[in-house]
């Protein structure tokens, strides 16, 4: 079988939660004998591909350009809602911008920065005519399957737009040949893994951690245009708190069995792969209510309000004082593992062709 990925065309330099489950996803059809080709143009795309699986139905001026073609057409939606967050945090004009504008016109916008700012350049002049709302209308419309990560995400989807095609949940994973529970008793510290921004929420997590007796290490990168965010973010942190800068999953391992409590108390998730990779290794998570993450965490996990200073200190509190790590990281391996991702996929691929 021959695939095509698509997927935004920043995945590499920025990289996300959608990058690892691209990856992950063509290394695991692989292994099933795929032959899996990243691709940014229609033009890259052979007549001999059997099928085209997008990633991101929040980015649909990437997916549009290709639905002209033949090939059965699948979508990991990935289907995030920032909508609270872009209204309760952003300052300024993006605030009135966000709450005058509503989720799909603020996501608009924010294509439209990306383009003319970052030069991640819009290739659809469909999608400039359309609209977020009307472009993912229309990727719904003509792609075959969905794949959303839980549920929860098909749900929500429903819910915002009309839907006449059938679905597969296919959750989030972890290669747990990578993140493994090897950590002893002496398991000690906080650690938050992920992109340096708004969404993610570090600031409040820095915040709740003043005055606590716990040693707090933050890696990650600033998300461009969040350059302002890291400054106040190292400069609420106390001396409890240090910085390191992105590390890939292999350098991620050594710090999650290290750690005995990972948190990440963001304002939206479909999943949190860095939570469910520390908690694969051991760590305690400490996650927040907003998106989807019950279907993964609601057995394993201390849940907080993002909005709540007291609410995450409390989280991490009870997780802290914890110590069921194997448990913990036995219910991930035995639950979410990519191999399982990718033959659900097959099993999707092979009922279209």
């Amino acid at each position: 079988m021959k695939l095509a990925f698509v997927n935004r065309r920043s995945a590499d330099a920025v990289v996300g939660g959608d990058t690892i489950q691209m990856n992950a996803t063509a290394d695991g059809l692989r292994k099933l004998g795929c032959e899996v080709a990243r691709v940014s143009s229609p033009e890259e795309v052979s007549s001999d591909v059997d099928l085209i699986h997008f990633f991101n139905i929040i980015r649909p001026q990437e997916i549009l350009p290709f639905l002209k073609l033949n090939q059965p057409k699948v979508v990991s939606t990935i289907y995030v809602d920032y909508s609270e967050f872009d209204q309760k945090n952003r300052t300024g004009l993006q605030r009135l911008l966000a709450k005058g504008m509503g989720k799909n016109g603020t996501e608009y916008l924010k294509a439209l920065v990306r383009h003319f700012k970052n030069r991640e350049h819009i290739q659809s002049k469909s999608y400039l005519l359309k609209g977020h709302r009307r472009a993912i209308q229309k990727v719904l419309n003509e792609v075959d399957y969905l794949l959303p990560n839980s549920h929860s995400e098909y749900k929500r989807l429903a819910a915002d737009f009309k839907l006449d095609v059938p679905y597969e949940r296919i959750p989030n994973a972890i290669d747990p040949s990578l993140f493994q529970n090897k950590g002893g008793s002496d398991r000690k510290g906080l650690l938050c893994v992920g992109r340096i921004e708004g969404i993610k929420n570090q600031l409040n997590l820095i915040l709740a951690l003043q005055g606590m007796d716990v040693e707090a290490t933050i890696v990650g990168r600033a998300a461009p245009n969040h350059h302002a965010y890291m400054d106040a973010c190292k400069a609420a942190a106390g001396p409890n708190v240090r910085f390191k800068d992105f590390m890939p999953q292999q350098e991620l391992v050594e710090l999650y069995q290290k750690a005995k409590v990972h948190a990440l108390p963001s304002w939206f998730e479909t999943t949190g792969l860095t939570s469910l990779e520390a908690a694969a290794c051991g760590c305690i998570p400490v996650v927040s209510l907003k998106g989807d993450v019950m279907e993964y965490f609601s057995n394993i996990a201390e849940f907080c309000d993002p909005e709540s200073i007291d609410s995450i200190r409390q989280a991490i509190n009870t997780a802290m004082a914890r110590d069921n790590h194997k448990e913990v990281s036995n219910y991930v391996h035995d639950n979410f593992t990519w191999k399982f991702a990718a033959e659900r996929s097959y099993s999707v691929y092979s009922k279209l062709l």
